[in-house]
């Protein structure tokens, strides 16, 4: 009888044999360590047997486990808690097919590894291990701790075990989360360490293959790690694109192994580096696109944007560096790592950075100590983020909703797949009483028009993204849409994506009215009413910010403009913009930009690759913000006496234009007020035939001959295929 409460005592049932083996085999506890858990044991047991989850929730209270180890011990093979000679600590990051964890050396207390375990398929199995293997050999030799190359290899049933040295800091991932982006001498030490590290693998024949700020941490004295050294070229070789992966997987590929699926070179890895710091100055990727394919797209077809456009306070010489990193061309980056780092040593500020750097890894105050005034200013900096977030979330959820009962009409689920109720993953929300032959029933707001007959508009919603195919690929004829006044195509949904669609529509009004982030149009044509040279008012895809000020990115592919006074009409304050073979034939501008609110630092950048206009008032019209226009390859033959951007709020902030091998029609006007232009060249161009809805016709029948800066790549659109059906096919 325990004579403080009177209870009886209660013998405690020790844990299986099973466990106590397993917790003695790896160094986890021994008998002592449960003799002082007893206690806890029948603290949480009460009346009930104590099994084995009583013993290791009474551990895991104690601090004997980490939680990490506790879901091991429960789970249906607890003895993956130990690999090799190592005992599992915790887990540090992976994906569906790989985990990283920290383990300590089982007898050596405190001797810590990173061990990365690796589902391979079993026919390459063995190849993929004698890869590994052969890195550990050739890792011997790099001993610069700038960069951690794997020391062992193991087998651990079907999967692979990947050893190296552990780097007890955060990531460089886990910090721009947590503090935003970092100053200009910290990212500038961080670089120059980074370049002495990879000289050293570069030296030893050993391509990283995956820098990105995840594989990169910050040791106890504030340096620099790139992690998982030639790691990913040994598991894939090749790019391999796979949608389930998280889209910053790809923010460092490189345009030449998007465009052939090659390995990973020094030259890709400088690219990578160069995206990297870019991300660490500006706070944000070179390309922030939530969709692998997309991101990997915009590497492949756009340049990486100058970073003061982002963070003006970079100085030059980072910024210069950045900028031939992130050179397009591989043969314009460095020729080596040695070479880079002949001209990047660490400067005088070093010692600050590194400071700097310790200062970014501590964690918030504890404990009750009062808060210093500068301390509790970033706290509530950090604080108004998260409530701008759920205020975002809001504004996202209202959109979703009637404001009032009059206001529009209520949204209903079309589909509710087995399992899932309300607005589920795989739920299209369709226009109550409004169009039910559209055809919403498609898992993961995937439809499926079919091209026999016309579709009216409707408004529709999905929780993660919308796609609406009219044709597929080597189709002839598009499914067409038919809009009616009042009656847009209304999409709200995260990502959207038209495919293969043709759209008709009123004047005087949107056609296809977009509420999301990421928005795709591939192959697509707009038809406007309207003959010779008439702009009608039409106004093809106006495309929203749903949190106002996140930013929205838009993709445009093969698509066609006819006589509409506005192509695409984007109201975000942030905005992406890339057309690749658009061609625009009559009408008024491409491209009109608003931005929902007036407030400084609104910014837009659009860039047009092989992009075509025929008889146009202009490329863009805009009001209020930083404009950035980079044209390669294009064809822009606007009507003489019109302007080709056109800035209406007269805040004389500078338009920026970076032509590369592009026509511009004599008599034009580049911008009103404030310009900067580079590479435009005044030419009149010859198109092959009159202005139809076939691009052929709108291709050059000849370059202008003894213009400077066009090379022999024809200018203006490309022929992929005819445009309509019923177009005969002609011999080019």
């Amino acid at each position: 009888m325990c004579p403080s409460c009177g209870h009886r005592n209660v013998a405690v049932e020790p844990p299986s044999q099973s466990l106590q083996q397993l917790l003695d085999e790896c160094g986890v506890c021994g008998p002592r360590e449960l003799r002082r858990c007893r206690g806890r044991v029948r603290r949480l047991a009460r009346d009930l047997p104590a099994f084995d989850s009583v013993w290791i929730d009474a551990l895991l209270q104690s601090r004997i486990l980490t939680g990490y180890q506790a879901r091991l011990l429960s789970s249906n093979d607890p003895r993956r808690l130990r690999v090799g000679p190592c005992v599992l600590l915790d887990r540090l990051g992976g994906g569906q097919w790989s985990e990283t964890c920290v383990a300590e050396i089982i007898g050596r207390r405190g001797v810590r590894r990173a061990l990365k375990r690796l589902v391979v398929p079993s026919d390459v199995l063995e190849t993929i291990n004698g890869r590994l293997q052969t890195l550990t050999v050739v890792g011997k030799r790099v001993a610069h701790p700038g960069v951690v190359v794997p020391e062992v290899v193991m087998r651990a049933g079907p999967e692979i075990v990947v050893g190296s040295r552990y780097i007890d800091g955060p990531s460089l991932r886990d910090l721009l989360v947590r503090r935003g982006r970092f100053p200009s001498a910290v990212v500038d030490e961080i670089g120059a360490g980074l370049v002495e590290g990879l000289c050293e693998l570069e030296a030893n024949g050993v391509v990283h293959g995956d820098l990105r700020t995840a594989n990169v941490r910050l040791s106890a004295d504030g340096v620099a790690v790139a992690v998982d050294a030639g790691v990913a070229p040994a598991v894939e070789p090749t790019l391999v694109v796979d949608v389930n992966r998280n889209p910053d997987r790809y923010d460092g590929v490189s345009p030449e192994r998007v465009a052939a699926s090659s390995v990973s070179t020094q030259a890709s890895d400088m690219y990578a580096l160069g995206c990297m710091l870019f991300e660490l100055l500006a706070g944000r990727p070179p390309f922030p696109v939530a969709e692998p394919v997309m991101k990997l797209n915009a590497h492949q077809q756009l340049r990486v944007a100058d970073v003061r456009e982002w963070a003006p306070d970079v100085p030059d010489h980072l910024a210069e560096r950045v900028r031939q990193l992130c050179a397009h061309d591989p043969v314009e980056r460095p020729e080596s790592w040695k070479a880079i780092g002949a001209s990047w040593r660490r400067g005088g500020r070093a010692r600050y950075g590194r400071d700097f750097v310790r200062q970014m890894r501590s964690a918030a105050p504890g404990g009750a100590q009062p808060v210093p005034r500068k301390r509790l200013r970033a706290v509530m900096g950090i604080g108004g983020t998260v409530v701008a977030l759920v205020l975002a979330a809001v504004v996202w959820s209202g959109h979703r909703q009637p404001a009032t009962e009059g206001s529009q009409k209520p949204l209903r689920p079309a589909l509710a797949v087995a399992g899932v109720t309300g607005a589920g993953r795989d739920e299209v929300l369709a226009e109550a009483g409004g169009t039910p032959d559209w055809p919403v029933r498609a898992a993961g707001g995937a439809i499926r028009l079919d091209d026999s007959r016309e579709w009216p508009g409707v408004r529709l919603e999905h929780s993660s993204s919308l796609v609406i195919t009219g044709r597929e690929n080597g189709g002839v004829s598009r499914a067409e849409i038919c809009i009616e006044t009042g009656r847009p195509l209304e999409l709200r949904a995260p990502a959207v994506s038209l495919q293969g669609l043709r759209l008709r529509g009123p004047a005087g009004e949107p056609w296809v009215v977009v509420h999301g982030g990421v928005v795709r149009i591939v192959d697509c044509e707009f038809l406007g009413e309207g003959t010779g040279r008439d702009v009608g008012s039409a106004t093809a895809v106006e495309v929203h910010d749903p949190a106002e000020q996140g930013g929205v990115y838009v993709s445009l592919g093969q698509v066609l403009m006819r006589h509409v006074a506005t192509g695409l009409r984007v109201h975000a304050d942030q905005a992406e913009v890339t057309a690749v073979d658009a061609l625009q034939i009559g009408g008024g501008r491409l491209f009109e930009w608003r931005r929902p609110s007036q407030s400084a630092g609104g910014a837009m950048r659009l860039a047009m690759r092989h992009c075509t206009l025929r008889h146009t008032r202009g490329l863009l019209c805009w009001m209020g913000g930083a404009l950035r226009v980079e044209a390669d390859a294009c064809v822009l033959a606007i009507r003489s006496g019109e302007v080709l951007c056109d800035g209406r709020d007269g805040s004389g902030e500078p338009v920026v234009i970076r032509g590369r091998q592009t026509l511009l029609t004599p008599g034009a006007t580049v911008t009103r007020g404030a310009g900067d232009v580079e590479g435009v060249v005044a030419a009149v161009p010859t198109f092959r035939g009159p202005a139809t809805i076939d691009s052929r016709d709108s291709r050059l029948s000849r370059i202008p001959a003894g213009v400077p800066g066009v090379g022999t790549t024809r200018p203006g659109i490309r022929v992929h295929g005819a445009r309509s059906e019923g177009v005969a096919p002609r011999p080019e």
